[in-house]
């Protein structure tokens, strides 16, 4: 008889048990899901976990850094939706004078009482600024190529001071209109892996930019030197100089100084200079003073 007692109690206690620790359960998921609640919510006090321990604790850290990531994604998702309402409406504003142009001009042209030298210079003006839009509109995708990362650059042995003379040939023209001279004498063979086609293309943006702020009659000089770890090209020009505050700000995109207003251009050129050099392990700063400005690039050896 006294084991069937013994038994019993046993059971009785297991029993007892079993059900105290189901409370104990369902206490502990109703205390999961209102930190969890609170954590969504992001009302959960931080602070409080200073004074716990266990599976809670570690609950709460798990669903913190869960808010955290998601946090994170949320915020980038937001920059990249602003980033593309800025470039839309960036190539809107940059486009229009163009467009507008070229549809003023088209319109001019149905008149058929126009001379023939009026037709002529009509039509000059639509083709450049039809060139002035397709440029805008090359630049700004290379640009979401490169920030899209995936502009895949090639790089090869090549000549530099042959890329070089190709950006200068590129600039002859537009430093004519200013009566500038180009000044390139390398000292020697600059063999280098570099993308012939990308690094011609910053270096042809940095003197078109030299050209636009020369002093007429002037020169842009060009130097190149061999370092220890990188090939310095050197783009000099003389004209207006650059604070130094907006030295800080030249390569960023859609800056343009406060003696860049009466040029035109959309603030994008030096952006994508310093795009092309750093994709190819490089570096590029500029210096302005004493009425010069110097922009170095500096490619990897």
């Amino acid at each position: 008889m006294w084991v069937s007692a013994v038994l019993l109690g046993v059971v009785g206690v297991l029993f007892y048990l079993l059900l105290n620790s189901k409370r104990e359960h369902e206490k502990e998921l109703e205390q999961a899901a209102y930190v969890l609640d609170s954590v969504i919510q992001g009302e959960f006090p931080i602070d409080d976990l200073r004074y716990r321990e266990g599976l809670e604790a570690k609950l709460v850290f798990k669903a913190l850094r869960v808010a955290e990531i998601n946090r994170f994604y949320a915020g980038t998702a937001r920059e990249e939706q602003e980033k593309t309402q800025e470039l839309v409406a960036d190539i809107s504003h940059q486009m229009r004078t163009p467009l507008s142009s070229i549809m003023m001009y088209t319109e001019l042209m149905a008149d058929e009482r126009l001379s023939k030298k009026e037709e002529n210079e009509f039509l000059n003006r639509i083709a450049l600024s039809s060139e002035k839009l397709f440029w805008l509109i090359s630049e700004f995708i290379t640009i979401s190529r490169f920030e899209a990362k995936s502009m895949q650059l090639q790089t090869e042995l090549g000549n530099l001071s042959d890329t070089i003379q190709q950006a200068i040939d590129m600039q002859k023209e537009h430093g004519r209109s200013k009566r500038l001279s180009f000044h390139f004498q390398p000292t020697g063979e600059f063999t280098l892996a570099h993308d012939l086609r990308w690094t011609k293309e910053a270096i042809s943006n940095i003197l078109d930019n030299a050209v636009k702020y020369s002093r007429e009659d002037s020169e842009i000089v060009i130097d190149v030197e061999r370092l220890v770890f990188y090939t310095r090209i050197q783009i000099t020009n003389i004209g207006q100089e650059i604070s130094s505050e907006e030295q800080l700000l030249a390569f960023q995109k859609y800056f343009r100084g406060m003696n860049a207003k009466e040029e035109e251009g959309a603030g994008i050129g030096l952006y994508l200079v310093k795009l092309i050099v750093e994709e190819q392990g490089g570096y590029s700063i500029i210096e302005s003073k004493n009425g010069k400005t110097i922009i170095s690039l500096f490619l990897l050896n």
